[in-house]
């Protein structure tokens, strides 16, 4: 099983978010590094576009940020459950970041 973020990983409370949902798919990816980019490029994308208002409320602001993590998802040699991964981390932002304060981005 893979080693969890909150073990001073050097990752944020946003970015362990992520990393949960990719360590939950070992199928998916298995080398912690590789995880951990993958997680930190994931949230920059989301933060970036999460940073307009309503943005949940936006489809096409959402098919693009679904689309920038399917291609990071790809890119890292995510295959297996990638679907389901990508719904798990749509879902995950739109929690975290629904009622987000914009002038932090």
């Amino acid at each position: 099983m893979l080693p969890f973020a909150s073990l001073s990983f050097s990752l944020t409370e946003e970015e362990e978010a992520f990393y949960e949902i990719l360590a939950i798919h070992q199928t998916a990816l298995q080398d912690f590094e590789v995880i951990k980019e993958v997680v930190k490029e994931v949230t920059a994308i989301i933060k970036k576009n999460a940073a307009q208002p309503d943005w949940y409320k936006k489809s096409d602001t959402k098919a693009q940020i679904m689309l920038s993590v399917k291609r990071i998802l790809s890119r890292k040699g995510i295959g297996a459950e990638l679907q389901e991964i990508l719904n798990e981390i749509m879902e995950q932002a739109e929690e975290r970041y629904k009622e987000w304060n914009y002038e932090v981005a």
